[in-house]
């Protein structure tokens, strides 16, 4: 008696062959090298890049004496009033609006003031500087008004909610 499992054929073997399991090339350190270099090349740029960078804000010169006896005379800041509004981050942003006017014979091509911000303690709680008339926007004329607007979005929880007091840091004529 013959097992009919005796006349199967036998199952093909494979054998192992280079063409169907190729051995892994070698990998050159030349793509490893060049991104280390560019790598390498982008912080010393960037390095030389912020040690070269000014980072001190231009200072305006103060106020000369004919300068804020101009100011004293000949420029009105009226009108003020304090308005807040969410940004697109939930936060309130702190607007001071207002209008000036130059009553003089010279235009005015910067004003630059200080605001103070005080809590229910009357203590400051945050000084900053913005231009009512910028350097690269048209001078004020003579005879002019213009409305401007002052925007903080730094005043802290504890700020009264009163008007900022304000100190001229600069003034230039021309």
């Amino acid at each position: 008696m013959t097992n009919g499992d005796d006349n199967a054929a036998p199952e093909p073997q494979q054998e192992y062959s280079p063409e169907l399991f190729p051995e892994p090339a070698e990998k050159s350190a030349l793509p490893k090298a060049l991104l280390g270099a560019f790598l390498l090349a982008a912080v010393v740029i960037g390095g030389l890049v912020l040690m070269t960078r000014d980072s001190r804000p231009v200072v305006a010169p103060p106020p000369t004496g004919q300068a804020l006896a101009y100011l004293r005379d000949q420029i009105s800041v009226a009108d003020l009033h304090l308005s807040t509004a969410p940004n697109f981050l939930g936060q309130d942003v702190v607007y001071l609006d207002g209008s000036i006017t130059n009553h003089g014979s010279q235009r005015v091509t910067r004003l630059r003031i200080r605001l103070y911000f005080y809590d229910y303690a009357s203590q400051p709680v945050l000084q900053e500087e913005q231009d009512i008339v910028r350097s690269d926007s048209p001078p004020l004329a003579p005879g002019e008004s213009r409305e401007f607007q002052l925007r903080s979005d730094s005043v802290p929880d504890g700020w009264n909610m009163q008007l900022p007091q304000f100190q001229i840091v600069s003034l230039q004529l021309d």
